[in-house]
């Protein structure tokens, strides 16, 4: 019920002429607002003009042009994560396996 309440609470609101959908200007931030009743972590988010609802998935690989490229790391997010607000985690996570790389590129939209 908690869930129901949330979703409608960002999407209506009441006036004195009664129930009214929410113009976009006034609905939560993407990153604060449900996209889903049925995943209360799903989240919207756009990037490069595709959007989607749901998670993303940030993953790490090795890049030595001489070398065949090997993922090193994966993380899953909700979707609106920016990819540099996960450089510190996927940096733990390498160091902890010893394979921190001396140079990280990373994709900061």
């Amino acid at each position: 019920m908690q869930t129901l309440r949330r979703c409608w609470i960002q999407q209506f609101y009441r006036d004195h002429t009664g129930v009214r959908l929410r113009e976009q200007k006034d609905l939560p931030a993407g990153r604060d607002r449900l996209a889903s009743p049925y995943d209360t972590d799903a989240r919207y988010a756009v990037k490069r003009g595709s959007g989607w609802t749901g998670y993303k998935v940030h993953l790490t690989e090795t890049c030595e042009p001489d070398r065949p490229h090997l993922v090193t790391h994966v993380a899953t997010t909700p979707a609106p994560v920016d990819d540099s607000e996960v450089t510190a985690l996927v940096h733990e996570g390498l160091e902890r396996r010893g394979v921190l790389p001396d140079e990280h590129a990373v994709d900061s939209a």
